[in-house]
């Protein structure tokens, strides 16, 4: 019996970051990598997907990695790596190129990340996650596909669990690396604010109900 692939879906396009938006408090943090888009195919039944891929800003062959700062570069070094490797540099081919600048987590920092897929609809945010985000009052932008968002502040994350696929939410504050594009939503700050900690845990506890319930149960 033959199986037909998938056609490859076409190589999404996504716009420039707007670098002069992002937070100062992130471009102060030696935590910068480079990501690229990159076909990865389906296993198990699933379809494939473009990856956003982390590379080294200073080893651009080589990948970085969300839990090993060697590889983690300065926001200066980031920046200059993309600028002359990216989609519109006519000295290096398509394959090579860098699509954009991402920022690995770490705990240390006091800074946590939340992120949101899918939350957006003919450009107009959801309207439970903006009363979410409104009531947090975090530094928000668009993610690179302009359908979902990042939001950054400094905060602490209660311990647990961080991944809510079914509803499209993540949180996280280490071990994890972040697509940082500029594209700042207006009505939020426009630097990394301090948020309450009992504000992100009724946030972090209301996303988490189930799991935490059958924590306590078992």
């Amino acid at each position: 019996m033959h199986t037909t692939e998938r056609p490859q879906p076409q190589r999404p396009a996504y716009a420039p970051p707007i670098l002069e938006n992002i937070p100062s408090a992130l471009k102060a943090l030696p935590q910068w990598l480079n990501w690229k888009l990159e076909w990865v195919e389906g296993q198990n039944g699933k379809p494939g997907r473009w990856s956003k891929t982390p590379y080294q800003s200073k080893h651009l062959s080589l990948r970085a990695k969300s839990t090993d700062p060697s590889t983690w570069a300065t926001f200066e070094e980031a920046v200059d790596a993309y600028r002359h490797t990216n989609q519109d540099a006519p000295w290096i081919s398509k394959a090579q190129a860098l699509d954009g600048i991402g920022i690995a987590l770490h705990a240390d920092n006091g800074i946590v990340a939340l992120d949101y897929d899918h939350c957006l609809k003919d450009g107009r945010l959801d309207d439970e996650i903006l009363a979410e985000l409104t009531e947090l009052g975090p530094y928000v932008e668009l993610s690179p596909s302009g359908k979902g968002i990042r939001a950054f502040m400094r905060s602490t994350l209660p311990e647990g669990h961080h991944n809510n696929n079914q509803k499209g939410f993540e949180v996280y504050n280490f071990s994890r690396y972040l697509t940082v594009t500029g594209h700042a939503l207006d009505g939020f700050p426009r630097e990394v604010p301090v948020v309450a900690d009992d504000i992100l845990k009724a946030l972090h506890d209301y996303h988490f109900a189930d799991r935490i319930a059958e924590d306590r149960e078992g």
